[in-house]
């Protein structure tokens, strides 16, 4: 009896390894490469599954994986954060190197916060984000002005209508901590002026509204804090050459209806009752003293940028020459940028790089005296005398009023 059950075991040992055999023989092992679509870098840590199977695994530091599927007719789902998932059929192949590209949908909800980035859904604290393409669609000297009216609960103003000027930003409204600006940390670096940063230059704005959100750079973040990205370099097969420019011009929307010499002669003998002027219609238009102070301003920007890199280098390389004119006479702002960032992989886990930017800017600011001057001179006075001198317009009521073109003229700063 014990012999024979000592055979039956062995026979169902023997099948059970048979079976196990078979379905072994029956997976299909299936192996390739996962790459970024965009610069053929590996991706690390893909999910590779079989559609409506058990199977699957994972990408190594090389972007390489190996999975069993259930036959050579199974259909591969690859998935990967922030890229479209896509799906494969083998159709008999066992080898298999796939390419992934960058989703959009799920790229436009990551922002940078304090403690690196995260996804729009997982922020507990409050931050609006301005992407590259919002900032390059507007024609500004500064990264504050890209500002205005793209993010809730931040108020930015403009500090005085001069060429190159900054603005005011307040962030959750006038009631900040002592009316101040928020911090700006540009590639890191904190400062509290970005207005030597190129707008074209930047990748994203990241504003940082509450406390939760600031509580990395404590105190300094009372008043919120601005967080700028500049563009980085990206692994290309050709370095990509991009110029850029655009030219326009500036004026005042309408001037202030006011009296001709003429009728300015003719008035001021009606309310005097006098004939201080004898022949007022000899004067003519007299001077305009806004078209004096007042012009067409020309504003002109050119960009001249190189992006490119390897597996283990990459650039990016940027030069910028702003120059905007005053609508006012003897006010302009120039600007010239230069910028090289660069990131130099040394291994898998250690990399180096560097930002640097130099900026020379030059500002002529008006005397602001000659808008309210050429208001309340008398329209009967010309800007200079017979000796090409500036005249001396006081006012026929006796009040002192400069002359409006010799406050332009002298009254310029230049920094």
């Amino acid at each position: 009896m014990k012999p024979n059950l000592l055979c039956m075991k062995k026979i169902t040992f023997t099948l059970a390894c048979s079976l196990l055999a078979a379905w072994t023989f029956a997976q299909t092992v299936v192996s390739g490469r996962v790459t970024d679509k965009q610069d053929g870098s590996p991706l690390i840590g893909v999910t590779v599954r079989e559609k409506d199977g058990s199977g699957g695994g994972t990408t190594d530091l090389d972007g390489n994986y190996t999975v069993r599927v259930a036959g050579a007719q199974s259909t591969l789902v690859f998935s990967y954060t922030g890229y479209a998932t896509l799906e494969f059929p083998l159709d008999g192949r066992t080898q298999l190197d796939v390419s992934l590209g960058e989703d959009a949908n799920v790229l436009e909800q990551v922002v940078v916060v304090g403690y690196g980035t995260q996804r729009k859904s997982d922020l507990t604290g409050a931050v609006g984000s301005v992407k590259t393409k919002e900032i390059e669609r507007i024609a500004t000297a500064s990264v504050e002005q890209a500002l205005q009216g793209k993010i809730a609960g931040v108020y930015v103003t403009p500090t005085s209508g001069e060429p190159g000027q900054g603005a005011i930003i307040r962030i959750r409204g006038t009631g900040t901590l002592n009316n101040a600006n928020p911090i700006y940390v540009i590639d890191g670096m904190i400062t509290y002026d970005a207005s030597f940063v190129n707008p074209q230059d930047v990748a994203s704005i990241e504003v940082l509204k509450d406390a939760s959100a600031c509580a990395i750079y404590g105190a300094r973040g009372a008043n919120g804090v601005v967080i700028i990205t500049t563009k980085s370099g990206r692994k290309r097969d050709n370095a990509v050459i991009s110029l850029s420019t655009y030219y326009g011009t500036q004026q005042i929307t309408r001037k202030i209806d006011l009296l001709n010499a003429s009728e300015f002669a003719q008035a001021y003998n009606e309310l005097t009752n006098s004939q201080y002027f004898t022949d007022p219609s000899a004067l003519g238009e007299g001077t305009d003293w806004q078209g004096e102070i007042f012009r067409t301003a020309p504003m002109g920007n050119v960009q001249l940028s190189a992006n490119g890199g390897s597996d283990r280098f990459t650039y990016n390389i940027s030069g910028n020459y702003f120059n905007q004119s005053g609508i006012l006479k003897n006010s302009e702002f120039e600007r010239v940028t230069l910028r090289f960032n660069n990131e130099f992989k040394v291994n898998n886990w250690f990399t180096i790089g560097n930002n640097l930017a130099y900026s020379n800017a030059k500002r002529q600011i008006a005397s602001g005296s000659a808008i309210t001057s050429a208001y309340r001179v008398s329209p009967t006075v010309a800007p200079t005398d017979s000796t090409g001198d500036f005249s001396d317009p006081t006012s026929p009521f006796g009040l002192a009023v400069g002359n409006p073109v010799a406050s332009l003229y002298y009254g310029s700063n230049n920094h």
